[in-house]
């Protein structure tokens, strides 16, 4: 028997021996018992098969017992979109949804669009007043007074300027230095 080795007979003139265990078969090689150890068949190049790696496609039989698949090389992912491999190539998953961070100061609320875009909703900011201006941060408006020297608007003839702390003030009035009225128009 071809399944067994080291056969002898017990003394009841009955052969009998050692079952030749083999290794486990699969679609790429299977093996068969000769009488001492075990034959390794290796199915034809090229037979279909899968070589267990969720990153290959197109596996088959190398010929030598081996499956193995082409690699794919997907896009590197994004916080919105990821990539899967498919049986025709890099499948794309996007993050519907999901939060993100677009890197812009002007936008808030954050999440993945449909084509795997981060944005966000635009921070709409308005100044305090004339001497302010109002500046998104990722999440509201900062108020930042603007730089002392900066002109402002008044209801008077002589000019007024920002003070850098937010007050739209009078430069140094003197009618008899400027000849021109601090009186409101």
């Amino acid at each position: 028997d071809v399944g067994t080795r080291n056969d002898r007979c017990n003394g009841s003139g009955v052969c009998a021996g050692d079952v030749i265990t083999c290794p486990v078969s699969s679609t790429c090689v299977s093996y068969a018992p000769n009488g001492d150890d075990c034959d390794m068949l290796a199915s034809p190049a090229g037979t279909s098969c899968d070589d267990g790696n969720p990153n290959t496609q197109s596996d088959s039989c190398d010929g030598a017992g081996v499956c193995r698949g082409e690699v794919v090389e997907c896009p590197p992912s994004t916080q919105c979109t990821t990539y899967e491999v498919g049986p025709s190539g890099c499948i794309p998953v996007v993050r519907v949804g999901e939060g993100c961070n677009d890197n812009n100061l002007g936008t808030r609320n954050d999440v993945c669009d449909a084509q795997g875009r981060c944005a966000g909703e635009v921070i709409a900011c308005s100044n305090m007043g004339q001497c302010f201006i109002g500046t998104p941060n990722g999440s509201e408006c900062v108020q930042t007074p603007l730089p002392e020297g900066t002109d402002c608007d008044t209801p008077f003839d002589h000019p007024f300027f920002c003070d850098g702390n937010g007050n739209c003030l009078p430069e140094r009035c003197d009618p008899s230095e400027t000849g021109v009225s601090c009186e409101r128009n």
